[in-house]
């Protein structure tokens, strides 16, 4: 679900691994979709198709919650969820639920609707991957940082006139 600068990556990289890819933006022509090698469904027609569903798309009042238990009963069983995109899109409530009930096959999570998560459920179970909201941590993010903390360190030495 999204595919933005994100979502196209992932689907680029799971068509390396000879997946088929599906997805679904609204904000994305078709026609732009099936250039990345991705078959562009609406919503409801994805879910049963999709054996791991990946979300990348923004937290906004459309967005928030669009996973839930409706939405993984559509699911194939057994599929899994990953969202690593943001808090809120889904329900972790209905994932536990469903991972109790072995609907689900496993779920991955790098954000959660609260942060920090404290101690959830979640944590302790072998099917759930849980990680600490480090999607982002590239290594060209961190650079960017560091690169960005040399420029504002660099202008404030010349406003002081600690350097010319």
């Amino acid at each position: 679900l999204g595919l933005g600068r994100i979502g196209r990556a992932v689907a680029q990289r799971a068509k390396g691994f000879e997946m088929t890819c599906v997805g679904c933006d609204p904000m994305i022509p078709a026609d732009t979709i099936r250039v990345m090698g991705v078959e562009p469904l609406a919503l409801e027609e994805l879910l049963p198709r999709s054996e791991i569903l990946t979300l990348h798309v923004p937290i906004a009042p459309e967005t928030r919650g669009m996973v839930g238990a409706k939405e993984i009963e559509r699911l194939p069983r057994g599929a899994v969820l990953v969202n690593a995109a943001r808090g809120g899109l889904v329900d972790e409530a209905a994932v536990l639920a469903a991972l109790e009930r072995g609907r689900l096959g496993g779920a991955v999570f790098d954000v959660f609707a609260m942060e920090p998560p404290g101690d959830s459920p979640l944590f302790a179970r072998p099917d759930v991957v849980a990680t600490p909201h480090i999607g982002a941590a590239t290594v060209e993010a961190q650079e960017a940082v560091g690169e960005e903390i040399v420029k504002l360190l660099l202008g404030k030495l010349r406003e002081s006139g600690a350097i010319v």
